[in-house]
């Protein structure tokens, strides 16, 4: 019999909270409003604790968590609890997480050519068990864009500069009818105007003066995508991280809000 090493005991005795995985590739089915479930591939993350006493944990199966899991099951929210039930059980642990990651494809409509296009966002399913508590965590980054207030301001009417901008949104404990749909309307919503792939002229000019006509500031939009999320809940919390890519600097403008400050370190959970 082959020796298991990482069984073994640790010589220095600290308990570790979270060890694991990143960055298995993997197919998984997800649910479009149009399309029924679609097999997509997905990059998935698997954590477990480890106690003071054990060297390290059996990193084979933190994978096979992925293939019993995902391989049949739709990404769905009690798919990705039981996945934690296992993932605890087939590594003994007292606690899990599990962060599945794709490509999500909105549908949309040009403006004005009404040509039916895609808008790709990245989105994450996220299951998190500590201390018997488990949450689950939806996070969208919706891609917008943005113009400067200041920058229309001191122009003196001859233009103003945008910014590609992205607002991640994470919902935790979101409730069973919410989509990523959802999200990406509300923050175009509190955007200066929404991206698309594909724009004919007519296109081009609307979302150019819409933008022009609805400066915000990176505070302006976290501040909109927060008050839209407390006044009209869909979750048990949220919080959001707004960037903005700045044009005519070299580094980003970037604003974050959440729900409950004792939980600000979910930021670290970023799509």
């Amino acid at each position: 019999m082959l020796p298991d090493v990482q069984n073994t005991q640790s010589q220095v005795k600290r308990r570790v909270p979270w060890v694991g995985v990143d960055g298995v590739k993997h197919l998984v089915y997800v649910f479009y409003p149009s399309l029924g479930y679609v097999r997509t591939p997905a990059t998935v993350s698997v954590y477990c604790s480890l106690t003071s006493e054990v060297r390290g944990i059996n990193m084979s199966r933190t994978v096979e968590v992925v293939y019993k899991c995902f391989e049949k099951q739709c990404l769905l929210a009690d798919n990705v609890v039981k996945s934690l039930d296992f993932l605890k059980e087939r590594l003994g642990s007292a606690d899990g997480f599990v962060k599945v990651t794709l490509d999500y494809f909105v549908e949309k409509t040009s403006p004005r050519s009404m040509i039916k296009q895609f808008l790709p966002i990245t989105a994450s399913v996220v299951g998190i068990c500590e201390s018997s508590s488990t949450s689950l965590l939806m996070i969208v980054k919706v891609p917008y864009t943005s113009c400067c207030p200041c920058s229309k301001e001191i122009a003196n009417g001859k233009g103003a500069h945008n910014q590609r901008s992205f607002a991640s949104v994470a919902l935790i404990n979101p409730n069973g009818t919410v989509l990523f749909e959802h999200i990406v309307n509300l923050v175009e919503e509190c955007a200066s105007a929404p991206v698309f792939e594909l724009l004919k002229r007519p296109d081009e000019k609307h979302v150019t003066v819409e933008a022009y006509e609805n400066p915000k500031f990176v505070e302006d939009v976290v501040r909109a995508i927060s008050d839209r999320l407390s006044k009209n809940p869909i979750s048990d919390g949220f919080w959001v991280k707004v960037e903005h890519q700045e044009s005519i600097h070299v580094h980003q403008a970037v604003a974050f809000d959440c729900s409950d400050r004792t939980n600000a370190w979910w930021f670290l959970l970023e799509v």
